[in-house]
């Protein structure tokens, strides 16, 4: 008969098994030092490295009959940070606490209770961590995925027409006016990355009742969202193939500004209910005008000290993911990326999760979007470049 330690060794080791199944390097109970000095015991360490960032992730494995309560996701939680990790996940067979769960709202650590579980892992696999036998296939851990869309010209093709327009620039417009004297140096194709999220979230449509009557009707739909990744701007492919900005742009917000939006964004509030949530007086000052300033909370009345989240980002059934638009495939070769620096994935995550209703979201992956860039130089010496859009031949920022 397995004893407790027993299940919990095979729970631990199906949850290393799972992260390994969806790319990631996962270790089985390790020791790893953190900032601090001190040294962690860690069920499963996982890491994914992409071209952009190493992903860490931090797994505690509780296989319980009882509900988990929150001085384990505080534990957790402070090895995270000890670590540097990206995210933590407390899993377990069984559920949580009210008290974690509400922990829980604004961090990031996961709770994956017996449901979550069961859908990663499979019935099987449950069985076996709660005393069963058999493990069974790691499914639908929705981690980063990397794709890429092939760009519909050649380098040849593209160096042809930057030189014709280059050629069109030497003899200028009407009697030779705006000449402008270039070379055509090297082309090279690179990528644009562009983060998308697999979310569940609340979408609002009106149905009628009756002869006249109305009503607006929530429901919790699926979308797949497309973010730059070094802007954080939400776009949406236009019918011409143009990738278009939807007008919204994720900001960089931290833990607590996450946190504070989720729990007062249905109402108009002030800084009483930011003290009444627990965070001190200056601390709810500062969360209220870091907030004010990223243009996420406005102030609507004055006399009262009165605040409504202006920032959301609603969800419409017209949004058209990069990835889908250009059948993107799984990325063959390692892009080479347009300078600039990628957003934090966990950020962008945090900044869905709080801007978007009742987001979650399920899965991230990374698509890369062809580029051309044609490194242009004039006889001053005086050096541009000239990207151009892999997809509809168009230059950028036009």
């Amino acid at each position: 008969m397995a004893t407790p330690l027993d299940r919990g060794i095979a729970f631990e080791l199906q949850l290393h098994a799972l992260f390994e199944a969806h790319g990631y390097r996962a270790l089985h109970d390790v020791r790893l030092a953190g900032r601090s000095g001190a040294e962690h015991q860690v069920d499963v360490y996982a890491e994914l490295v992409t071209p952009l960032q190493v992903i860490r992730v931090i797994v505690e494995a509780k296989a319980h009959e009882q509900p988990v309560d929150k001085d384990a996701l505080l534990k957790l939680q402070q090895i995270v940070d000890d670590l540097g990790a990206d995210r933590g996940v407390l899993a377990t067979t069984s559920g949580f606490t009210s008290g974690a769960l509400l922990m829980a709202e604004g961090r990031n650590v996961d709770l994956w209770d017996r449901d979550r579980v069961s859908r990663l892992l499979g019935e099987v696999a449950l069985a076996g961590a709660a005393g069963g036998a058999a493990a069974g296939t790691a499914v639908g851990l929705g981690a980063p995925g990397l794709l890429a869309v092939a760009p519909r010209f050649s380098l040849a093709e593209v160096r042809a027409a930057v030189e014709d327009e280059v050629a069109r620039g030497r003899r200028g417009g009407f009697l030779g006016v705006g000449k402008v004297e270039e070379q055509v140096g090297e082309v090279t194709l690179e990528h644009r990355p562009f983060y998308e999220l697999d979310v569940d979230a609340a979408a609002y449509t009106d149905e009628r009742r009756g002869l006249r009557a109305r009503a607006q009707v929530r429901t919790i739909v699926p979308v797949r969202l497309s973010i730059d990744a070094r802007t954080g701007a939400l776009v949406t492919v236009a019918t011409d193939g143009r990738i278009a900005d939807t007008g919204h742009v994720l900001p960089d917000l931290g833990e607590d500004e996450c946190a504070a939006v989720k729990a007062l964004r249905d109402a108009d509030f002030s800084k009483d209910d930011l003290l009444a949530r627990g965070w001190r007086p200056a601390k709810a000052q500062q969360l209220l005008a870091s907030l004010v300033a990223k243009r996420v909370v406005e102030q609507v009345e004055e006399l009262h000290g009165r605040y409504r989240v202006t920032g959301l980002v609603p969800v419409h059934a017209g949004f058209r993911a990069v990835s889908v638009a250009f059948a993107a495939e799984p990325l063959a070769i390692e892009p080479r990326l347009i300078h600039g620096a990628a957003l934090s994935q966990a950020a962008v995550v945090r900044a869905v999760e709080a801007l978007v209703p009742e987001a979650q979201v399920r899965s991230l992956s990374v698509v890369y979007v062809p580029v051309f860039a044609a490194d242009l130089e004039r006889p001053d010496g005086v050096r541009r470049r000239e990207l151009i859009d892999g997809i509809t031949g168009e230059p950028l920022g036009r």
